[in-house]
């Protein structure tokens, strides 16, 4: 078994001189991002196990947050000595092929090996999870997916939505949320800006030589993310970058030496990467549905089990409506989902001209599906300007329950999903 995880040596010791060769001997003693990885899934079998885990949808930031974050933990030995450390990625293996713009550019580029990772339907993870005794969470602040089990055992939080009060034993510097409830809105576009931060702030020279190792892997890693959340562009010009990601920006592209230029060619490869059209033409319709997929609870108390009185769906889906209703499966993916929450919503990035936004609501219970439209369709915050679109969608007699749908153009684009889950939850607390 590598050391690198549950060796018992004691590191070098760190000092704050410059002249100390300590932290950069122990520097240089470590390994660098891609090796981190490349050991971490075969350091899995011991009696105790740290997980970090960003969200269940799985974008680049909950893919890159919880990698980059298990290896600034491992660095500054922060974990118990005798305790595995697996940066967990919750979604299915097949699924990393979708996350074009993290594993064809950003994992390309710094060499992590998609295989070396460790998924949510591995066969080792269900011992994985019986084992984990620490749950670390990025980019979300309520365990989801197949860490719920796990709720009691979380131990830190490094996320940028807006705070669900879950966990709440996790206070102080443990919870470390870049959202302002006085302005409700996220004080980073991205959980990579709280993970860089981390890096930066706790030892300057350490934080910073780990970032500049192995030709700069972490801190292109973090870039990368913190360009595709802000759009490379800060809301003072349009766009969704903070002051803290653009002061994380001015570092990371110092140390990976990318100009304005160079930084705008990257992002419009990152977003390409991402958004390409044709990455979907031989997707099924269950893939797209759980691509980028997150649930939220009401906030409402839950009922006399602990489970939560109602629940949303929202997907977020790269294709239009009237692209995802073309697929073969796409009624039997839809059921499978719209019996699961209360509500269930598909955003889409595009409508079927390729420009704008749309949302199509569903809802087996038709007075959720109205009470839905009518409250979402009159909200001033955000006003979502939606738009009623046919919607040609076939429920077959086969079918075991009814779907209620309506589908509409949100022709305000600026709102996204951080900010329709909100409202979400405040119409689930109306029912």
């Amino acid at each position: 078994m590598s050391s690198y995880i549950t060796t018992t040596t004691t590191p070098p010791p760190l000092s704050s001189s410059k002249g100390s060769p300590g932290w950069k001997q122990h520097v240089d003693n470590l390994p660098t991002l891609c090796e981190f990885v490349k050991e971490m899934a075969q350091n899995t079998d011991t009696d105790s196990v740290m997980i970090v885990a960003g969200n269940e949808a799985g974008d680049a930031d909950s893919i890159i947050t919880a990698i980059t974050y298990a290896y600034f933990l491992y660095c500054y030995r922060k974990i118990p000595m005798t305790m595995s450390l697996v940066a967990l990625i919750k979604f299915k293996r097949e699924d990393m092929a979708l996350r074009g713009e993290t594993q064809n550019i950003i994992f390309q580029t710094i060499g992590i090996d998609p295989a070396d990772l460790v998924f949510g339907d591995d066969p080792g993870t269900p011992g994985l999870l019986e084992r984990t005794e620490r749950v670390i969470l990025t980019d979300h602040n309520a365990v989801d997916g197949i860490l719920v089990p796990l709720g009691d055992k979380v131990y830190e939080i490094m996320d940028h939505h807006q705070d669900s009060q879950t966990h709440p034993w996790v206070k102080y510097g443990a919870r470390n949320i870049a959202f302002s409830d006085e302005a409700l809105a996220p004080t980073a576009a991205s959980a990579c800006t709280v993970i860089f931060e981390q890096y930066y702030k706790l030892d300057n020279l350490l934080g910073m030589a780990l970032l500049q190792k192995d030709n700069g892997a972490v801190a292109y890693a973090l870039m990368c993310v913190i360009l595709i959340d802000g759009s490379n562009k800060s809301k003072i010009n349009g766009g969704k970058l903070c002051s803290r990601d653009v002061a994380a920006l001015q570092v990371l592209q110092e140390i990976t030496d990318y100009d304005a230029t160079a930084r705008k060619t990257l992002y419009q490869q990152l977003k390409f990467a991402k958004s390409d059209p044709s990455n979907w033409d031989d997707k099924t319709a269950v893939q797209i549905l759980r691509y980028d997929l997150k649930v939220f609870p009401s906030s409402s108390d839950p009922d006399d089990a602990g489970k939560p009185l109602y629940t949303v769906g929202i997907s977020s889906s790269p294709v239009s409506i009237k692209a995802l209703t073309g697929k073969e499966d796409w009624m039997d993916s839809l059921s499978e989902r719209v019996n699961e929450y209360d509500l269930y919503l598909v955003m889409t990035k595009r409508k079927d001209d390729g420009k704008g936004k749309q949302i199509l609501f569903t809802s087996k219970t038709e007075r959720i599906l109205n009470s839905a439209v009518a409250f979402f369709t009159s909200s001033n915050d955000p006003d979502l300007d939606l738009k009623e679109i046919e919607v040609s969608m076939a429920v077959p007699a086969s079918t075991s329950m009814p779907i209620y749908y309506k589908g509409y153009n949100q022709d305000n684009t600026e709102p996204t999903r951080k900010q329709i889950a909100p409202l979400s939850i405040d119409f689930l607390d109306t029912l």
